[in-house]
């Protein structure tokens, strides 16, 4: 967004997708892409793999060149929840979403599909190139592999390290009510781990990577399979609330500035990036 005048799109004559996100940024008082990019990037500190939210993309999407590939689209959640857009104006952008994928569905075909029909040899370089980067992917993991097994790794967090609540928890109410630096203080660094964790726990968060095997199985001993169990682990992408969100954040500015690092399952602290 170079400057203040491109804040409305540039078709005026009907209100669209990108006119009507360049609208709520104005509503928010947001003067530029690149003020709305950090503080969506921001949000996403913790709890998942971490995307840089683009300038370009959000200036692209104001001006129709494309869209969001669906409500899904990581980034696209993130700037909604960077604007702290309300329901009803999701909706709005759903339908805009909707209306445009009917238009393209009936239009002309997607310009990938004209290339690749006029220059088939660029399917062979794609090919070669995305097996080439199999290959280096998989040489990476095994040297990762290989550092690895002089790291002992723990399966399960000691129990004695930890202090749960009577519903499995190491701060029961970190989902709806902030919580304060004086409950941090109390917790050591394994209770600080599972409860910054617990909060995507709670919404079927699985924790997959080598290091986190612990955490995985700390919380499927509270799974679904009675009325105490809370845990029910999901492929599905992960929102939290605005309340679990500052918290999370919380949480490991806390362990990252007070505690020195974070936790994992080697039972050691690692640095925060």
């Amino acid at each position: 967004m170079g400057n203040s005048a491109q804040m409305v799109s540039r078709n005026t004559d009907q209100e669209n997708f990108g006119s009507y996100l360049s609208k709520l940024m104005h509503l928010r008082n947001i003067k530029s892409d690149e003020q709305i990019a950090r503080k969506a990037t921001r949000l996403q500190m913790i709890g998942s793999d971490r995307i840089n939210v683009q300038r370009r993309t959000i200036n692209n999407w104001r001006n129709n060149k494309n869209y969001p590939r669906s409500m899904k689209d990581r980034q696209f959640r993130l700037v909604l929840d960077a604007l702290e857009a309300t329901d009803q104006e999701r909706l709005k952008l759903e339908k805009f979403l909707v209306d445009h994928s009917e238009i393209t569905q009936v239009g002309s075909p997607p310009k990938w599909r004209t290339i690749f029909q006029a220059h088939p040899w660029i399917v062979l370089l794609i090919f070669g190139l995305l097996t080439g980067g199999l290959a280096v992917g998989f040489s990476e993991a095994d040297s990762v592999n290989n550092r690895s097994e002089t790291v002992e790794i723990f399966t399960q967090i000691p129990h004695e390290k930890l202090a749960l609540s009577t519903s499995g928890f190491i701060l029961p109410q970190s989902n709806d009510k902030l919580i304060d630096v004086s409950q941090l203080e109390k917790l050591n660094s394994w209770e600080l781990y599972v409860a910054r964790n617990e909060i995507f726990a709670r919404h079927g968060r699985r924790f997959t990577k080598e290091t986190s095997i612990c955490l995985q199985n700390h919380f499927s001993r509270f799974k679904k399979i009675d009325a105490k169990g809370w845990y029910q682990s999901t492929e599905a992408d992960i929102i939290l609330n605005k309340i679990e969100r500052t918290n999370a954040i919380k949480i490991r500015n806390y362990e990252c500035n007070k505690r020195g690092g974070q936790m994992n399952c080697t039972g050691n602290l690692s640095a925060c990036n």
